[in-house]
Order: C-alpha cells, then structure tokens, then sequence
C-alpha cells in the first residue's frame, strides 16, 4: 500500500477487529455448568451439615454455652428459623442461596467458535475492500518456518488471527474460514 490513508484505514479496522475479537471471546466464555457445581456443590453440603446440626435439639451445656456465647460475641442468636439474624437464619438464607446459584447454566464455552468466525469475516472484508477480490478459501498449508497457508488471503487471516490470538492453531482458523466463508468454493491446488 502506498497510500497513507488506505495505511491508516488499515490499521484502525484492525485495531478494532483485535478488540471485538476478544470483547466476543470473554462473552462466550463462561465456565460449564460442571464447574459451578464442583465450585458450590461442597460449600451447599457443608452448610446443610451444620444447619442441620445447628437444628438438633440442645443436649447437655455445652449447647447453651455456645448460645450464651454466639449472643455475647456475635451480638445475634444461635437459634431462630423466623429471625434472620440468628445465625439458623443466615446459613438457611445461605443454602437457598447456593441452590440458586446451582441452578446457573453456565454455557458449553466456545466450540462454535463465532468469535473467531465472526473475527474471519472482517477480516474477509478487509482484504476485500484493499485487494479488490474476494479472500480465497484455499486451506492448502506450506511447512517452512512453522505451517501456514499457502496463498496470500488465507495466509492474510492466518498472520492477523495469530497476532490477536497466539492460542489459535492452524486448523482452528481452517475450520472458522471454512465456517466464516462456507458459501465460497475452496479452491483446489495444483499441488501434490
């Protein structure tokens, strides 16, 4: 390019396309519902325990001690299903509280990959827009210093996409060209 302001337009879209990337990647990437019951599940548990034990009837005095002290120390009651100060209340609130936090779904994280797609079809537009063709969908790969596409529109994504995003392997932005650009024909190579 030698024209600066094509040099600048450039440069912006790209920056803008960095930033949408990842804005889009945090956004679909929360963690599975797996992992919110490994996390809560326990604390749920552990707090069913002792309300439950809390709720046995008092036996002997170490039991009214230990209401004697909780008001003395805490400033509140052991025991009181109906006030919800009283340290029954708050581990009762506590565990409807872990309940409906179990009930979070969570989201598979990113299999469908749109950040990526969706990063693919900007940069599609991009080098529509500076080359004056459409961007390519030939996946065929050189091995030299790492493996890359072997023609300029895909190789194009592949650079920009690994500068963003180092994590991203090459047959991720395969399948996203394919997934982003599916209604074009990929080209065949003459190659063997």
């Amino acid at each position: 390019m030698t024209d600066d302001a094509h040099r600048i337009d450039l440069r912006e879209r790209l920056k803008g396309l960095a930033t949408s990337y990842w804005q889009r990647r945090r956004d679909i990437e929360q963690p599975s519902p797996k992992w919110y019951r490994q996390q809560i599940q326990p604390v749920q548990k552990a707090t069913d325990n002792l309300l439950e034990a809390l709720r046995r009837p008092p036996k002997g005095t170490g039991q009214a001690a230990l209401v004697q002290l909780t008001r003395l120390r805490m400033r509140r009651s052991l025991r009181g299903p109906t006030d919800p100060e009283s340290i029954e209340g708050i581990l009762a609130h506590f565990s409807g509280v872990c309940a409906e936090s179990l009930r979070i779904k969570g989201s598979v994280g990113a299999r469908r990959q749109s950040h990526l797609q969706n990063a693919v079809q900007e940069l599609a537009a991009i080098w529509e827009k500076h080359v004056g063709r459409p961007l390519g969908l030939s996946l065929d790969t050189e091995i030299g210093r790492g493996e890359e596409f072997a023609y300029p529109g895909p190789r194009f994504a592949q650079i920009v996409l690994q500068v963003i995003d180092p994590r991203l392997s090459i047959s991720e932005i395969a399948t996203a060209l394919r997934n982003a650009l599916g209604g074009r024909q990929v080209q065949k190579s003459t190659k063997r």
